[in-house]
Order: structure tokens, then sequence, then C-alpha cells
């Protein structure tokens, strides 16, 4: 979740910080900003699904929860970036 947060900070403080940005590129700040807290927390889940296959868990269960919580993870991290 640290790097979610970070690069959510950097958005909004680039979005403040630079003097005659548009509307739209604020706009478009602030959505990354909050797209990117949104896969922290995907990460999160992520963590969490792995820890209990490392615990031994054999419910089939978190084999899926763990790869869709990394495919939007990922997806949103790519949509933010690219």
């Amino acid at each position: 979740m640290h790097y979610s947060i970070s690069f959510s900070l950097a958005c909004m403080i680039w979005n403040r910080g630079v003097p005659g940005t548009s509307s739209v590129i604020r706009l478009f700040g602030d959505v990354y900003a909050r797209v990117s807290l949104l896969a922290g927390a995907f990460d999160d889940l992520e963590n969490l699904t792995l820890i209990q296959f490392l615990l031994g868990s054999e419910l089939t269960f978190w084999n899926g929860m763990s790869r869709w919580s990394a495919l939007v993870k990922f997806g949103l991290l790519l949509s933010v970036m690219g």
C-alpha cells in the first residue's frame, strides 16, 4: 500500500503545485490519485490471500481471489501509468 500512497500524494502535489494547470489536467490528476489508492487496496487483498497460502490453507477460493485481485491491481496501475 505504500507505493500507492506515495503515487497518490505525488499526483496530488503535482496537481496542486503547478501553476497554470488546466481544469481537465487537474481532474485527471485527482482521478489518478484515487485510482492508485484503490490499486493499493487490491494489493492488500492480494497480500492477504497469499498469506493464506503460506499458512497452508487448501481452499481454492484463495487461489481465485489472489489471481483476480492481482489482475485488477495491475490493470488499475497500468491505466494510471499508461
